[in-house]
């Protein structure tokens, strides 16, 4: 994965609680994400559940993984 360390970094400032939307809204415009997911490993980099937020709506679960659409 090209720029892997910048990406990695990233992912785990999205799922700070102290992030703001804002923020998470302008990093999956950058990058283009349509969807989110959030199982074990995602769950460990923080406390934000996208849940929270308006910005996502579930649209798959299974077990302790869920996959949100981004509504932006």
């Amino acid at each position: 994965t090209a720029h892997f360390y910048e990406k990695r970094a990233a992912v785990a400032s999205f799922f700070q609680v102290g992030a703001s939307d804002d923020a998470r809204r302008l990093l999956l415009q950058r990058h283009g994400v349509s969807y989110v997911i959030y199982g074990a490993e995602e769950q460990a980099l923080g406390g934000f559940d996208p849940a929270s937020s308006p910005l996502f709506k579930a649209v798959f679960h299974a077990g302790a993984t869920t996959i949100y659409r981004v509504r932006i």
